[in-house]
């Protein structure tokens, strides 16, 4: 029997629970409070929870994502072989199993997401474009909160750049991520909400600001104008007039921590201690590519002899595992994340992999990446037109 049907029942209702539970605390880096267990342990068991209600709901296991699944096996079979061969007595045995577990919570979420989408669209469940915006609010909600909490706790000010759960690179590349899946299901909608984009910008521009990330102010200013511009004229109207009027009020009680604000801002992108050293580890990494282009160094070989790494993943990728590696990962890259629109390869992906390194180890990034990529294949294929015949 089909597991679409015509009104909501109880195994919707479990899938679509155990989707929410375990999609945020992952995205939002909640595994990371202190009172949970230990977040390897979390993600793992969340993983096993969500696969088990795929399971439940689908009664076999092909419910996952084929091709994403081979692009899984693709980049851990090669991955653990690698580290294998570099024969370090030191290598913790939770490296062996980091990617297993951030690329798996991707692959659970990514095929988890997308036959509850399906599910709701057969059962013309209505209220699944207001859930996914209304969800995606949230996320951002919490993320500033952790960003909050830290601000006003002894360790932090407005300036340090707090990240919240997560580093405030990492919580700016998610917090991009969700304000384009908030943007791809408005404009997509049949019925889109005037005060949804409002809402999903001012949060992300906090975000972004207070983190102080500069891939993601850099990719946020063209992005912010292009969904203004994309939005319906009801939006665009609201959307400026009250983030204009925000900004001012803002402004005007609390001018002298925005100026102290800019000015650390600007100061990052004028080229400070942290930008200097960070082109010196690029050339260090490209040297270490052209030691060895082949077959690599060995994985963090930048870390072991810097103490950092190159905050870019083609760099690292090629200094680490050389251009035989490089062409493997990326095959297990094709695999995994496409198809892709362009537009998100550029919101979504292109921060983390021109400046971070934790691209493939970090569970909230992937876990965000999944739910995004599942809701713009469905929107961008399925979603508008089944809407507007319902």
């Amino acid at each position: 029997m089909s597991p679409y049907t015509n009104k909501i029942n109880s195994i919707d209702l479990l899938l679509l629970i155990i989707l929410t539970i375990t999609a945020f605390i992952t995205v939002t880096g909640l595994y990371e409070i202190q009172i949970m267990p230990k977040d390897e342990i979390l993600v793992s068991a969340l993983c096993i929870i969500i696969i088990i209600g795929g399971y439940i709901f689908s009664q076999n296991f092909q419910f996952l994502n084929e091709k994403a699944l081979i692009g899984f096996i693709i980049f851990n079979t090669f991955f653990i072989i690698r580290v294998f061969l570099q024969n370090e007595e030191s290598t913790e045995l939770k490296l062996y199993f980091t990617h297993i577990i951030s690329l798996g919570i991707f692959l659970c979420l990514l095929s988890t997401t997308d036959i509850a989408l399906k599910t709701a669209i057969h059962a013309k469940h209505r209220y699944i474009e207001s859930y996914i915006s209304i969800f995606s609010i949230l996320v951002l909600a919490t993320i500033l909160i952790g960003q909050a909490i830290q601000i006003y706790s002894e360790q932090y000010t407005l300036f340090s750049r707090p990240g919240g759960y997560l580093n405030p690179n990492m919580s700016a590349a998610i917090t991009l991520i969700f304000m384009y899946i908030i943007h791809i299901n408005e404009s997509k909608s049949a019925r889109p909400q005037p005060y949804t984009i409002l809402i999903g910008l001012s949060l992300t521009f906090i975000i972004i600001l207070l983190s102080q990330s500069r891939s993601a102010i850099l990719i946020l200013i063209p992005f912010s104008a292009y969904i203004i511009y994309t939005a319906s004229i009801m939006q665009q109207k609201i959307s400026l007039m009250v983030l204009i009027t925000i900004a001012i009020i803002f402004f005007s009680i609390y001018q002298s921590d925005f100026i102290e604000l800019a000015k650390s801002i600007s100061t990052r992108f004028e080229g400070d201690m942290s930008s200097n050293y960070r082109m010196t580890l690029l050339n260090q990494g490209w040297s270490a590519f052209l030691d060895s282009p082949i077959y690599g160094n060995g994985y963090r070989y930048l870390e072991q002899i810097t103490i950092y790494s190159s905050h870019n993943e083609i760099i690292e990728n090629l200094a680490n595992f050389g251009l035989l590696g490089f062409t493997i990962i990326l095959t297990a890259c094709y695999f995994l994340y496409s198809p892709l629109s362009p537009t998100f390869f550029i919101v979504c992906l292109l921060p983390t992999i021109l400046f971070t390194h934790n691209f493939f180890d970090t569970y909230a990034f992937q876990a965000a990446l999944g739910i995004a990529l599942a809701i713009e294949r469905f929107r961008l294929a399925n979603m508008n037109d089944v809407i507007s015949r319902t």
